[in-house]
């Protein structure tokens, strides 16, 4: 199966994954997918289903199959791009043995023959994958990785060692970078003047996306803000945390630090800066009606005290879950605590 047919299914899949579908059930509609450039036969699609079970490229919920961010990168990133190799890379780096394989090899990058190559990789469909991008350089009969890549591959895995990673800063701003600027670098900025979170790979995202502010246009961020909403349905399976509203036409994706505050173009993409909320619940968040402490405690401002809770079905007692509360969300929050919550807000 070839690079362009994996996409066209891995397309297919995002596509159709709010939809209740099941594993089973994505299987059979694959099968009889017709529309497809490329007829891959029974046997080419259990390969592929393994390559994605593998690889923990999906995660299931009630509210169907979710593919993960990097898969969403690595399908609309273009051909033999550094994007869709350092995407390629990170569709490996939940598995701790392709963490520690590719950083080893990061160390010395010694040209290897191709049968080395399929060896570390232990997947003939990877194999071709990794063949049919930029990600390799060759050197006569021998192959290394691109030295251009070395960098960020290290980042990238040091990132995914450290903690639960649901898409590295690196690969996000590169993905910023080609939504953005990859037609023009000279667009309208406004809040230049704004200080950035201290992100710790805050001289990583300079570097990438070395333009402060945000664009005056918001109409050129359409792509950068699907791709922030599609990341915030997956990692808050498809519900607001508050009441659980499941219809995604109910559900906003929330900047904690509103869009309209945001110093940088990558706090307006990164997941860290939001919270999928309902749409009341959204604009009660928007206009400082509640917000959250540092241990994601829920508090009011007066206005909302002076009524039944569960009117808006808000619960006093709630927190929010500890897996959302990273170290980079939780400065986010202080951001809308110190200047969006209005706690006399009438």
């Amino acid at each position: 199966m070839n690079k362009a047919t994996v996409k066209e299914l891995l397309q297919f899949i995002d596509d159709v994954e709010i939809n209740g579908i099941s594993l089973v059930a994505l299987k059979d509609a694959l099968m009889k997918q017709t529309h497809f450039s490329y007829e891959a036969n029974e046997k080419e699609l259990e390969a592929f289903f393994h390559f994605l079970l593998r690889l923990d490229l999906l995660k299931q919920s009630t509210a169907g199959i979710d593919l993960v961010p990097c898969a969403a990168v690595f399908v609309r990133s273009p051909h033999h791009s550094l994007l869709e190799s350092l995407a390629l890379l990170e569709l490996t780096l939940k598995i701790p043995y392709y963490r520690e394989c590719f950083f080893a090899l990061c160390d010395d990058n010694e040209p290897m023959p191709l049968y080395e190559i399929r060896h570390y990789l232990k997947d003939d469909l990877l194999f071709d994958l990794f063949l049919d991008s930029s990600f390799y350089e060759q050197l006569g009969d021998t192959y290394r990785i691109q030295p251009n890549l070395l960098a960020d591959i290290r980042l990238q895995i040091k990132e995914y060692e450290e903690q639960e990673v649901l898409l590295s800063t690196i690969l996000c701003a590169h993905y910023a970078d080609h939504l953005i600027f990859a037609r023009s670098h000279s667009l309208s900025m406004r809040n230049e003047d704004l200080e950035m979170i201290d992100y710790p790979l805050r001289s990583e995202i300079l570097r990438i996306l070395p333009v402060k502010g945000i664009p005056k246009d918001r109409e050129v961020t359409r792509g950068l803000q699907a791709f922030y909403k599609d990341t915030l349905f997956h990692e808050f399976d498809h519900r607001c945390p508050l009441c659980h509203a499941e219809i995604p036409h109910l559900l906003i994706a929330s900047h904690i630090r509103p869009f309209r505050d945001c110093a940088h173009i990558y706090e307006t993409i990164d997941y860290q800066n939001g919270i999928l909320l309902c749409k009341n619940h959204d604009f009660l968040f928007d206009q400082g009606y509640f917000s959250f402490l540092e241990n994601g405690q829920i508090i009011f401002s007066e206005a909302l005290l002076k009524h039944d809770l569960s009117h808006y079905q808000l619960d006093p007692d709630y927190r929010l879950p500890i897996r959302y509360l990273t170290d980079v969300r939780k400065q986010f929050l202080a951001y809308h605590l110190n200047h969006i919550f209005n706690h006399e807000k009438e």
